[in-house]
């Protein structure tokens, strides 16, 4: 929950360093320098790995890196509430990748939550009879984040998670710096503000977040972890009616508690039957 505290409002904070950087400068810099603190703090961590856990850090943070590309894109031409809300369909879309690729059953109550959601979605980001492309690319970013939960639950164990946080955001900040230099940068952030930004969310939203992230889907299983991560839309959409442009009107409103009540249908539904029920696979 302290996790989803903070990222909600990075929406914020990401789309304001959008106006004076490249998306792909604002993920360089932010994993660089969490995977560095990472590292400093707990080498060990790390090196201890068995070589399977850093083969799915790898594929991990791949998806990581996917999904907040695709999200800081569609933030440039999006809502801060509409771009959480639309984020926050990974709780939706998880179960369903689990039917697909874990031959997981997914059932009525689930199937009822996408259609109520996708009515949401409809209110939440349709501007003039078509789906905004900012809202398309962020839908991108939600399939990216939901194949990530997928993974998450499946190769984190309790005394892996360090290492594994490790290699997940060094991956993202290594192949955001590849995309950075082909696109002749990375370019260091133009003022004070834009390094306060950076570092704060390199140490709390990044190395504090995805830790807690990791760590946690090794104790509990997704199904619980997705319910608790609906409230980083919800923080999202205060944050950028409270300190952000965005306003409050009856359609955002229903559009935002749609997509909230068809995510918590999708998880509090089965919750209770698979409690208890963490499988992993071993590395």
């Amino acid at each position: 929950m302290a996790a989803t505290l903070i990222w909600g409002p990075t929406f914020v904070t990401n789309q304001t360093l959008l106006k004076t950087m490249s998306a792909i400068d604002v993920m360089t810099w932010r994993f660089s320098a969490a995977a560095i603190i990472l590292f400093v703090v707990r080498p060990q961590a790390v090196f201890r790995l068995p070589r399977a856990t850093v083969f799915h850090g790898v594929v991990l943070g791949g998806l990581l890196a996917a999904g907040y590309l695709f999200q800081l894109i569609g933030l440039g031409t999006s809502t801060v509430t509409a771009a959480g809300f639309i984020t926050g369909m990974f709780v939706v879309i998880a179960p369903l990748l689990s039917w697909v690729l874990l031959r997981e059953k997914v059932d009525r109550v689930t199937w009822l939550a996408v259609i109520i959601t996708t009515i949401g979605l409809g209110l939440l980001s349709f501007h003039g009879g078509h789906l905004g492309r900012g809202e398309m690319i962020t839908l991108v970013c939600a399939v990216m984040f939901a194949l990530h939960i997928v993974g998450l639950g499946q190769w984190s164990l309790p005394e892996h998670a360090f290492g594994l946080t490790t290699i997940q955001v060094a991956v993202v900040g290594a192949l955001s710096t590849l995309g950075a230099i082909s696109q002749g940068g990375p370019t260091l952030p133009p003022g004070r503000s834009e390094w306060l930004s950076i570092l704060l969310l390199a140490v709390f939203a990044t190395c504090f977040g995805y830790f807690a992230q990791t760590w946690a889907q090794s104790k509990i299983t997704p199904t619980r972890t997705a319910v608790i991560m609906t409230m980083e839309p919800v923080f999202a959409a205060i944050a950028g009616v409270t300190i952000g442009t965005d306003e409050l009107t009856i359609k955002l409103a229903a559009g935002a508690g749609l997509i909230l009540i068809g995510t918590l249908i999708a998880e509090l539904g089965p919750r209770h039957s698979a409690e208890g029920k963490i499988a992993h696979l071993e590395p």
